[in-house]
């Protein structure tokens, strides 16, 4: 670096000084003249909810990470948590222009880039940045009560600190922002904006989780491409991105991301073959490393905290007692793990060398490619915390495999019922002096397997023993994470046609038979009918026991076009917990002819009576009594609307 570009980053560093040193202190909330338009980017609509007055529209600042001293290795991501939380808060709680972090940081990279010469004007104009009204940063330090946050705020004009805040907060205030959220309310009353009651009382509290873990993975991003970890800034800002949406600096970094990865253009610049296919080699490695590192939820298991009493033995003097447990599937792969997978596969055939390179792309399949056994391991305990009895379920194997979208049970994409996750009971022995009143289920559960494990490029493989996260919740907590996010996604969903039948009266059927003219008209007139009023319905399908118990249970709707196939082995719909009302289509068999339609509003619980159907016997047709076995639920109305009548068919069930 040039001498006198050192001396201008000297410079524009010397003006953020006082803000660490504490420099000259004016606390008030006077406000400066406007100056002229900053370069300031993320620019906010003024909300009235938020504040009143003009929210200090006309004033800008540029936000700087905090200085960081003590801080364990794992916390290096702190300084630019607090930075980004501030930015925002500053940019959605005010009209203050704040400086987005890109744009700061590719300023600052410009400047000490080496690019520009000694005397070069260009770089000597970057020394006058940022042009905004006033800088803030200052520090965290680690004490022996907790973080030390010390914030100052000073106007650039004249380099004073006009404002500053200063806290001691735990780990768990920074890192969930309630400890940064505080601190913004604190700094935004300071320069005189007149927050709302409802602005002060988010300020005040705690930030939604979708937001605490954007934040979180988007500093995790920015640190890791600060040191030049491609795989790791990939996934965290991807994920940043997917877990809050309206995070606009975690989507343009991941785009940004995302569109340079899949160009193809990692290592483009080693002109030599050989090397730039070892570049590829390294990422497809490196992207392998991290998703094993970091590998999904292998299944959940949910038990029922109520406990039965069985037998009782009076001679050891000890009770038996057994709860059930279910192992259903899990949620699906993060997004941001599938859509780096993607990204890095479209990059990679950008090279149009991948096949030369007999490099093979990601999937989840060989990246996550394994089966394994759930092991569940249960322990009672009394009022008094003590353990009194322990059981396991270690013989509970089941073979899971990695779609494309998730762990899964090993199913055929047949329609037909699957009990792999059937519920399963786990029973204690207890002393009899052991038992008390209020005896309490503690569960745990594992899932590992020592597999072959290829490492991305299609070359080498080894065997490594993959740890997969088991997330353990009760019935009720998963009941209430259903209702919390929506309901559950059917693994299986295919594409069937519902073919209309063209009504003739028996009179024209008699005379049809005849009359040869006559029943031709009447053949072609019905497959007319038939081939203008044919439907086609996406439709899920209920197959496991988890799957036809919840249903559609909490969804907040059911789109015209789509339905759902359940079972009706218990000959019952339950509505209890639907958002909407249905139309219901009950069959025999899952194709063939519709019987009867109902219609069910939410909060009921039908029992579905047989019905009845003509059976050819020697004597000729007789009525018979037939149990449905499946029901064609869709939105309420969905077949009046489309002129779906009882002895329609359903046929050409598709994939």
């Amino acid at each position: 670096m040039k001498t006198t570009l050192m001396a201008v980053v000297a410079v524009l560093f010397l003006s953020i000084a006082p803000l660490w040193a504490g420099g000259k202190s004016e606390n008030k909330t006077t406000q400066p003249a406007a100056s002229q338009p900053s370069a300031a980017s993320q620019q906010q609509t003024p909300a009235s909810q938020l504040f009143t007055g003009d929210g200090g529209k006309g004033r800008s600042i540029a936000i700087v990470a905090p200085r960081s001293t003590g801080l364990a290795a794992n916390q290096n991501y702190l300084p630019v948590l607090v930075q980004g939380e501030f930015v925002s808060n500053f940019a959605n709680y005010s009209a203050i222009s704040v400086m987005d972090r890109i744009r700061l940081d590719e300023q600052y990279a410009e400047l000490l880039s080496g690019y520009y010469d000694e005397n070069a004007r260009e770089g000597m104009d970057l020394g006058h940045l940022p042009p905004t009204d006033y800088m803030m940063g200052g520090s965290i330090t680690r004490t022996n009560t907790g973080y030390a946050l010390q914030m100052n705020i000073t106007r650039n004009t004249d380099k004073m600190t006009v404002y500053s805040y200063s806290s001691t907060f735990t780990f768990a205030e920074l890192d969930n922002l309630s400890g940064i959220r505080r601190a913004s309310l604190d700094l935004l009353e300071k320069m005189g904006i007149q927050l709302t009651a409802q602005a002060k009382t988010e300020l005040a509290g705690a930030a939604a989780t979708n937001h605490i873990n954007a934040q979180t993975a988007l500093s995790h991003g920015i640190v890791a491409q600060r040191t030049g970890n491609t795989i790791e800034t990939m996934a965290r800002f991807y994920e940043a991105a997917a877990a809050d949406p309206a995070l606009a600096e975690a989507a343009t970094r991941a785009n940004t991301m995302s569109s340079s990865i899949r160009t193809g253009s990692i290592g483009d610049n080693i002109r030599n073959d050989i090397a730039w296919r070892d570049e590829w080699i390294k990422i497809l490695d490196d992207a392998t490393k991290f998703l094993q590192a970091n590998p999904p939820v292998a299944a959940r298991v949910i038990y029922d905290t109520e406990l039965t009493q069985g037998n009782i033995d009076y001679n050891r003097r000890t009770a038996e007692f057994s709860f059930t447990a279910q192992v259903i599937d899990p949620p699906e792969f993060s997004t941001a793990h599938l859509r780096m997978m993607a990204d890095l596969n479209e990059g990679l055939a950008a090279t149009g060398r991948n096949n030369l390179w007999n490099l093979s792309p990601l999937t989840p399949g060989n990246v996550w490619r394994t089966n394994f056994a759930i092991n569940v391991n249960g322990e009672l305990l009394n009022n008094t915390g003590k353990v009194i009895g322990q059981t396991s379920n270690r013989s509970h194997g089941r073979s899971v495999r990695s779609s494309d979208s998730g762990m899964t049970t090993t199913w055929d994409n047949s329609i037909q019922r699957n009990n792999s996750d059937a519920p399963f009971t786990l029973s204690f022995n207890v002393a009899a002096d052991d038992i008390t009143d209020l005896m309490t289920i503690r569960l745990t559960a594992t899932a590992s397997n020592e597999g072959i494990v290829w490492d991305g490029v299609g070359e080498h493989s080894s065997r490594r023993l993959i740890n997969y996260p088991v997330q353990v919740m009760t019935r009720a907590e998963y009941q209430n994470l259903l209702a919390s996010t929506g309901g559950l996604k059917m693994k299986l969903s295919r594409q069937i046609v519902i073919e209309p039948i063209l009504q003739i009266s028996e009179r024209d059927l008699k005379r049809a038979e005849n009359n040869v003219k006559l029943a031709e008209r009447l053949m072609a007139a019905s497959e007319e009918y038939t081939r203008k009023n044919t439907k086609m319905l996406t439709v899920e399908v209920a197959r496991s026991n988890n799957e036809q118990n919840v249903n559609l249970s909490y969804r907040p709707n059911l789109a015209d076009g789509s339905g759902l196939f359940l079972p009706l082995e218990n000959g019952v719909i339950d509505t209890n917990n639907y958002q909407f009302p249905i139309s219901v289509a009950l069959l025999y068999n899952y194709g063939g002819t519709i019987e009867q339609i109902i219609d069910i509003e939410p909060g009921n619980r039908v029992q579905i009576e047989p019905g009845t159907r003509k059976q050819l016997t020697l004597t000729g047709y007789v009525s018979v009594e037939n149990v449905y076995n499946a029901a064609l639920i869709v939105p309420k109305g969905w077949f009046n609307r489309n002129n779906i009548r009882v002895g329609d068919e359903i046929r050409n069930e598709r994939n």
